[in-house]
């Protein structure tokens, strides 16, 4: 048994590391650590599954497994209104495309990119779309720049499964 024992979990995307033993390894080696932790995390090309939600206090919501465009998101969520195009355009951004946050434009190309779906009265709508998901899907993280919030990322991973 450790001298002075403790226990730590580190989790930086899907990279997740338990260390239970000596205080002294903290001291030492834990940075460097957590440094090659966070440079494999920022790489784009991990693909390991995520870390088991039953050993870190909040559960870990899983992405989907394969890459979807706008358009077949669109058709998942049976994309109706424009509302819900911004959505599964946003969804594409913060899920697919991996981007924490993103611009107003970004939003509205990829609206644009689901054919069949966009209609050009919703570029004169955007403000107001954008302003209704603002109420409980979207943080404003600058002037025209938007991320998508937990509780609505994690809904729509559960929905595109």
């Amino acid at each position: 048994m450790p001298e002075n024992p403790v226990e730590i979990v580190v989790q930086i995307g899907n990279v997740s590391i338990t260390y239970k033993g000596d205080r002294s390894f903290l001291e030492s080696g834990a940075l460097q650590v957590i440094g090659e932790m966070i440079r494999l995390g920022a790489r784009q090309d991990i693909t390991q599954d995520p870390p088991s939600a039953t050993q870190t206090d909040e559960a870990v919501v899983s992405e989907p497994a394969k890459k979807l465009t706008t358009k077949t998101i669109a058709t998942r969520l049976n994309a109706k209104t424009g509302t819900d195009l911004a959505m599964a355009a946003i969804a594409y951004l913060a899920i697919f495309a991996g981007r924490n946050e993103f611009t107003r434009q970004e939003i509205l190309s990829e609206m644009k990119s689901a054919t069949g779906f966009y209609k050009a009265n919703m570029s004169s709508n955007l403000s107001k779309i954008l302003s209704k998901l603002m109420k409980d899907k979207l943080n404003e993280t600058g002037k025209g720049r938007y991320s998508l919030r937990e509780d609505a990322r994690a809904k729509l991973v559960n929905e595109l499964g």
